[in-house]
């Protein structure tokens, strides 16, 4: 079990929102991270419950605490969620694998195109870019992640604190208001702010 606290934001894609990534990009040292597809099993859970299959591996969360709002700052508020999450290794050559995610509509396939950021935050609550070559007990991603569902774009801006669990809620406040500290040109919003579980429930209902 492998424990988080996460907050995020979708945004459908927009020219205007492109103009602010590209500095926020920029500004925040995103590296590129590999292009995947995500398959999400689909059912009602109220976002309370995640199951997904993602290079080769099935992973199930489970929401165990909804601290509902947080106010980072005036124009920063998110729904910040405390996750359990599990993860197997599964036999992708299996004959039944692909048969499963093709003969069952509940499989919403997601594609995504990633940049991440990794911040350390120390003991005297410091915050730092994290350096490829070092190690952190404590960590906060910081993920922009495009997203492309059922031939919709989409944007995301992802925060997700591990390590000490006892820590996990003062570093996700810490690295939140660090990064989006001077945030002019684009708000972010609790009407806006959901898990992927959650977030996929609302994109199929519309």
């Amino acid at each position: 079990m492998f424990p988080t606290l996460e907050v995020r934001w979708f945004y459908k894609d927009s020219e205007s929102d492109d103009n602010y990534l590209k500095v926020f990009k920029n500004v925040l040292q995103f590296e590129e991270q590999p292009a995947r597809v995500d398959h999400y099993y689909y059912f009602t859970s109220e976002g309370s419950m995640g199951i997904k299959i993602r290079e080769g591996r099935l992973e199930i969360k489970n929401c165990f605490r909804d601290y509902s709002i947080v106010l980072f700052n005036r124009q920063v508020e998110g729904k910040v969620e405390f996750w359990h999450k599990w993860s197997f290794e599964i036999n992708q050559t299996d004959s039944n694998y692909q048969k499963v995610l093709d003969s069952n509509n509940s499989w919403i396939t997601v594609k995504k195109e990633r940049t991440l950021c990794k911040y350390k935050i120390t003991k005297d609550e410091q915050v730092s870019v994290l350096s490829n070559a070092e190690y952190s007990e404590n960590i906060c991603n910081v993920e922009l992640t495009n997203i492309l569902i059922r031939d919709k774009k989409w944007w995301s801006l992802g925060f997700e604190s591990y390590g000490d669990e006892g820590s996990l809620f003062e570093n996700l406040i810490l690295v939140v208001r660090e990064v989006l500290s001077d945030n002019r040109l684009l708000s972010f919003q609790a009407d806006n702010s959901f898990g992927y579980p959650q977030w996929i429930d609302l994109f199929l209902e519309v």
